[in-house]
């Protein structure tokens, strides 16, 4: 449509363009070709990023700046209430996927999810309320593709990269 072209257009002239060529990648001075080495490294690098961010650190400036608290310290007292959740029904499932927004980030496109709603969510609906009710989270939903987003500087260092899910 005329409205793609003016946006491919705009996003050009922005300089927000999808390059066909992905850059190599330097890992320990050696360049890397290979996209299952590289998504590899990737995964290497931001897994090893987590046990770094509870350091001491120093700015720039020479101040001190302390590591986190634990998570612990920042919780109430134990609450001795329980809290309990009704199940879900079609028509609130329904009407959360009616909500999506088209264009967002999904495995299946969201216009397919919202067209196939009326046969999806009975089905998504007793799935969903006998793991509540038997407090259990499939595996296949713990997990989530990451992708490396470019931040800034030299493309083909893995640190000018952030993780997003």
């Amino acid at each position: 449509s005329d409205s793609k072209k003016i946006w491919k257009i705009i996003n050009n002239v922005r300089g927000k363009h999808r390059r066909l060529i992905k850059p190599n990648f330097l890992v320990d001075n050696k360049r890397i070709t290979d996209r299952r080495v590289i998504a590899h490294e990737f995964n290497k690098y931001f897994v090893s990023l987590a046990p770094s961010l509870n350091r001491v650190y120093i700015d720039d400036n020479g101040i001190r700046i302390n590591p986190l608290s634990n998570f612990n310290d920042f919780l109430q007292d134990k609450c001795e209430s329980t809290i309990s959740l009704r199940d879900c029904n079609e028509e609130e499932l329904e009407s959360i996927i009616a909500e999506l927004k088209l264009g967002k980030s999904s495995d299946i496109p969201v216009h397919v999810i919202k067209h196939t709603a009326s046969i999806t969510a009975p089905v998504l609906t007793r799935m969903y309320n006998k793991c509540m009710a038997e407090g259990y989270f499939p595996n296949e939903l713990k997990t989530g593709r990451i992708s490396p987003i470019y931040k800034k500087d030299n493309e083909e260092l893995l640190e000018n990269y952030r993780p997003v899910s």
